[in-house]
Order: structure tokens, then sequence, then C-alpha cells
């Protein structure tokens, strides 16, 4: 399955569907996933540790968790809250 060249036009879970059906070591739509959030995601993990020296790779860790995870993203909310809750834990984990 080809990965449309115009991203932008995708949506989410449009996305995230192509990425779960990527050939193995086909990343680009899960790297557009990226690419989307990763500067709210960035702003967040600095926001939530006060910690501007870590929240890079906190924030890589939650794509990191996210990829691997996305096989049991159930669509019961949208891939943006998913991705903000993998967040919300991870840097809370952290804090602990």
């Amino acid at each position: 399955m080809s990965l449309p060249l115009d991203y932008m036009e995708l949506d989410d879970e449009e996305l995230l569907r192509q990425a779960l059906t990527a050939r193995e070591g086909d990343l680009r739509a899960f790297e557009q996933l990226v690419l989307r959030h990763q500067r709210r995601i960035l702003a967040d993990c600095r926001y939530l540790t006060r910690e501007p020296d870590t929240s890079e790779d906190l924030a890589q860790e939650v794509f990191v968790k996210a990829y691997f995870g996305m096989q049991g993203f159930e669509s019961r909310s949208s891939f943006r809250h998913w991705l903000q809750r993998i967040k919300v834990n991870h840097c809370l984990n952290h804090i602990k």
C-alpha cells in the first residue's frame, strides 16, 4: 500500500491506519504523525515536568510507546487524545 505524497490531506486516523498496514520498515505514515504532534508533545512534557533538559527525551519516549502500542489503539478516542494520555502517564511516571 503506497502512502500519498500529500500527507496534509490525511487525518490522523487515516495516517494511523496506513502506519498499521505498512510494510515492515515503512515508517512514513507514523513519521508524519510524529511531525504533526511533536511540538505539542514536547511543550507539554516541558510544562508537566518543569525539566527542559529531559523533556526532549520524554517526548521521544512518548512516540516510541505510541509506535509499539498502536496495534492496541481501539479508536474509542481520537489518535490525538490517545497520544496525549500516553504523554501524561509517561510524564507522571517520570516525576514519581
